[in-house]
């Protein structure tokens, strides 16, 4: 069976070689940066999965240079900001991406009981390990089926999560 990490592998594969080949035949090809960057990079992943939508993860953990790469550097003031954003826009539940070792960055209680807490529902999926994708697919499933809107996010909300 493949897993979401051997899909990730062959998107990038893929999406190197078409960037390449974009290159050589639109090399003029710009895009603006005018356009502001909706807060934490929240957004809807599709119309035709209305309640689905990509977001960067509290905090953005575990970025190369990034602010809060330590064990339990993550603040709970940056959570729960977070969190009052995602109940702001309607967001019942959660869809992890992030590995153990991301998620140890945030300080206790940690980031599944802060979002229990404040009554969103996280699932949390290491999407290295076998049998990824069925977990992936069974939360969103459930969420589909209470009709609820699901946020999915790995680190920045850029890489697992387009892949998701």
């Amino acid at each position: 069976m493949i897993n979401i990490a051997t899909s990730l592998h062959r998107l990038l594969v893929t999406g190197i070689s078409l960037s390449l080949i974009t290159q050589k035949i639109l090399p003029t090809t710009s895009f603006s940066n005018d356009i502001p960057s909706p807060k934490f990079n929240f957004g809807p992943a599709s119309k035709r999965a209305p309640l689905l939508h990509g977001v960067e993860a509290p905090g953005v953990p575990m970025k190369p240079g990034g602010k809060y790469n330590d064990p339990q550097s993550v603040p709970n003031a940056a959570v729960q900001e977070w969190i009052t954003y995602m109940k702001e826009n309607d967001v019942k539940r959660t869809l992890c991406l992030l590995k153990p070792d991301e998620l140890s960055c945030y300080a206790d209680p940690g980031y599944e009981s802060l979002l229990s807490d404040a009554g969103i529902r996280p699932t949390v999926v290491n999407v290295f390990e076998e049998g990824s994708r069925d977990e992936c697919l069974r939360a969103y499933e459930e969420a589909v089926a209470a009709g609820e809107k699901v946020a999915v996010h790995c680190s920045g909300g850029e890489g697992r999560t387009g892949l998701v």
